[in-house]
């Protein structure tokens, strides 16, 4: 609804029309021809991608020539916003149900691995072996080339991520407190890194000018009625980036846009959240 939206559509579409935009990008996944040329090629291409993405790619000439983008001046200001990724997301990690048959079981199976500092990092990043060795003080550190670059200790997985998702039977339950970098484990090679592009990005100036939105809880009813309305709201937001980004907008486009968002509940829909935020703030004084 902004009008800032329609100026970045026009922005997408100049770089379509100059060819610096692949035409693969409006699918709903990315396919597997595409990623495995990303991981493969021998020059880097123009373009972006966020978080792990650039670990995958094992030729580490083509992989150190992709850098992390400064925080670029607009016309209205500077550019980036702030995701609340970096505390504590959610409580309900792990539920036992009602029907449950053997709860005794799950909750002895949680304890186990939260219980154990080790067991709680190897499982959600990678086993001994695969993503960790023991240095001389027995603390779990990523293996690192001379040059500080990943290093496979296992032939069959070339990266961080393939490696981890291959020796991990789960991602959760686990906890990694703080108190356990430099006493179990040193901080992951994955995290380090993208802190360093993140810092690149303007990370430190962003942090001090927004204020990120809660985690909040939502009753069941606004739970039940986001299900209704979201999904659509969502496919029209898709079907006018893909048609703008393609052919252009103009005003005619950009009115119906907003049209077709209001008659889909997108009101109601910044209400509920609205709602959700108020009532943690009012919680959290």
């Amino acid at each position: 609804m902004d009008e800032a939206f329609k100026k970045t559509a026009e922005f997408f579409n100049m770089l379509y029309e100059e060819g610096l935009i692949w035409n693969g990008s409006f699918e709903a996944d990315s396919s597997m021809a595409f990623n495995a040329s990303l991981i493969k090629e021998n020059v880097a291409k123009i373009g972006s991608f966020g978080v792990w993405g650039d670990q995958e790619i094992t030729n580490q000439e083509v992989h150190d020539q992709y850098v992390a983008v400064p925080r670029l001046q607009g016309e209205d200001g500077m550019t980036g916003f702030e995701c609340n990724y970096s505390e504590l997301q959610d409580s309900s990690d792990t539920a036992i149900t009602t029907t449950c048959k053997f709860p005794h079981v799950v909750a002895r199976f949680v304890d186990y691995m939260v219980g154990d500092p080790e067991i709680s990092v190897t499982s959600n990043w990678g086993a001994i072996g695969y993503n960790y060795e023991k240095d001389e003080d027995g603390i779990l550190r990523t293996p690192l080339d001379e040059n500080g670059n990943y290093k496979p200790l296992n032939p069959d997985y070339k990266n961080f991520g393939e490696a981890r998702i291959n020796s991990t039977t789960c991602r959760g339950s686990m906890i990694v407190q703080n108190e356990y970098y430099d006493t179990v484990c040193g901080y992951t090679f994955d995290a380090v890194k993208l802190l360093e592009m993140q810092k690149e990005n303007g990370k430190d100036d962003i942090m001090e000018e927004y204020d990120t939105i809660p985690r909040v809880l939502m009753t069941q009813e606004e739970i039940q009625r986001l299900a209704q309305i979201q999904p659509t709201i969502s496919d029209i937001v898709d079907r006018y980036i893909t048609t703008w980004v393609t052919g252009g907008v103009d005003d005619a486009s950009w009115d119906s846009y907003k049209t077709e968002l209001e008659g889909a509940g997108l009101n109601e829909l910044v209400e509920i959240y609205q709602g959700a935020v108020d009532r943690a703030a009012s919680a959290a004084n």
